[in-house]
């Protein structure tokens, strides 16, 4: 039941979402790497077939075994872009750490030179 005043007005609830929740392309974006996320973890059990094995039907549109068709070598497109998740997102952090840590090494860089040219 929601808290009213005296006067029956309701008041505001005590909790409030994190400013970054509060944004509908944030959610969506969280929503998206979420999913992301849970395929990666569950590859194996989501992909159709193996993503190395070579099958006979090469270049295979798409069909019932094969929702996104085969590649040059007959290998099921679906899985290896599923496999291909669990190498990309640890991959893609990586990087966001290292950029960041570089960024932040040369701005400490940068304004050490400042004050050393301006003797801050």
């Amino acid at each position: 039941m929601a808290r009213t005043s005296s006067d029956g007005t309701p008041l505001p609830s005590r909790f409030r979402y994190p400013r970054s929740l509060r944004s509908p392309l944030a959610v969506v974006g969280c929503v998206i790497v979420v999913i992301w996320l849970l395929i990666a973890v569950f590859a194996p059990l989501l992909s159709p077939a193996d993503p190395i094995l070579n099958t006979p039907n090469r270049l295979a549109p798409p069909s019932g075994d094969h929702l996104l068709g085969t590649d040059t070598l007959g290998r099921d497109v679906l899985s290896r872009v599923l496999y291909g998740s669990r190498v990309s997102i640890p991959l893609s952090l990586l990087l966001v750490v290292m950029s960041s840590h570089a960024r932040s090494g040369w701005l400490l860089w940068k304004n050490a030179m400042v004050k050393k040219h301006f003797k801050i």
